[in-house]
């Protein structure tokens, strides 16, 4: 995982291991996760990553102005499965402009990162792992 400081992101306070209770037991989030959420993000955050879309198997640009942020308290509420796939957990970590969530897949090893169509609900990977995904983010210029 790249340094988070080239993408404007400052040093915060650690956080220790977060677990998810899901219904197959506890699930221990991916360290690189757990070690972002240590990091401060920028208050004019607007990052850009490139995807393969999984329906139009064409490239697609998206967008994150915020990243979600968990205690160890209120992390198993923010779980969500998609509608035609109830055994597939998911949690939010991203949102762009629009309010349009990118996902950890809980069910993946590594964990995926995934974006949800919000027109069809077709789930198309991002990256292999959250470190990956840090890696693809570039600033977006004005």
């Amino acid at each position: 995982m790249r340094k988070l400081e080239e993408l404007g992101f400052s040093r915060g306070t650690r956080h220790a291991g977060l677990v998810v209770a899901l219904e197959s037991g506890e699930t221990a989030l991916p360290a690189d996760y757990i070690a972002f959420l240590s990091y401060e993000a920028p208050s004019d955050l607007e990052l850009g990553f490139k995807f393969v879309q999984a329906d139009a198997k064409q490239q697609w640009e998206g967008q994150v102005v915020e990243f979600m942020r968990y205690e160890s308290g209120g992390i198993d509420s923010a779980v969500m499965a998609p509608t035609d796939d109830e055994d597939r957990k998911l949690l939010p970590i991203a949102a762009d402009a629009g309010g349009n969530y990118l996902y950890l897949d809980l069910m993946t090893s590594p964990m995926r990162v995934v974006d949800v169509s919000y027109e069809t609900g077709t789930i198309s990977q991002v990256a292999s792992s959250f470190g990956e995904f840090i890696d693809i983010l570039y600033t977006l210029d004005e």
